[in-house]
């Protein structure tokens, strides 16, 4: 709604410009029309909704004859604690923060437990990838010299022993990769 309409629906339903005050208004149905005028400016709907609030609560009130409902947030009684409610107050807050503090330190250690098994993890992780390090430079040294056997003895036997060394040598080339686990126990 642009500005002009607002200022149109306002003279029309009697208000005024746009700067009246919403105290300034005396008639009921005056301050939905404010608030409702005031909600399509802002498009927000609280000011509309509040007062239609308040008018039905009013129009209730006054069926029942109760008349209007005057709300004073100014002279509020100030209740003051008796002292055993004090003290059960500050049991309760010292038991808290002994409470927080406890389990501020619980989490602490099990984090630091945490920690401490990760690292123990991490370290057998290492060892174990070192192991199968050390495990395939093995082979291949074994490899090579009983390569550099089958070279130097040519008997029927040894041709025999290359046979089945080849095919050992394919079917280890498809199971064992680096960074396999090896179980040690």
């Amino acid at each position: 709604m642009t500005i002009k309409m607002l200022t149109s629906v306002r003279e029309e339903i009697g208000l005024g410009s746009p700067d009246t005050e919403l105290l300034e208004i005396t008639d009921p149905s005056q301050h939905l029309d404010y608030a409702l005028l005031q909600s399509l400016s802002d498009e927000k709907p609280t000011p509309s909704i509040k007062l239609d609030l308040r008018e039905k609560i009013r129009k209730r009130r006054q069926s029942e004859g109760l008349g209007e409902l005057e709300v004073n947030f100014e002279n509020q009684k100030e209740y003051k604690m008796r002292p055993e409610e004090i003290t059960k107050l500050e049991t309760r807050k010292a038991r808290n923060r002994k409470s927080a503090h406890a389990s501020r330190e619980k989490r602490k250690q099990q984090e630091e437990q945490l920690n401490r098994e990760i690292k123990a993890l991490e370290d057998e992780n290492q060892r174990r990838k070192n192991y199968v390090i050390n495990l395939q430079t093995f082979e291949r040294k074994l490899r090579l010299r009983f390569a550099d056997h089958l070279i130097r003895c040519k008997s029927a036997e040894v041709t025999r022993l290359r046979q089945a060394t080849n095919s050992f040598q394919l079917s280890m080339s498809d199971t064992v990769t680096v960074g396999d686990s090896v179980n040690t126990t």
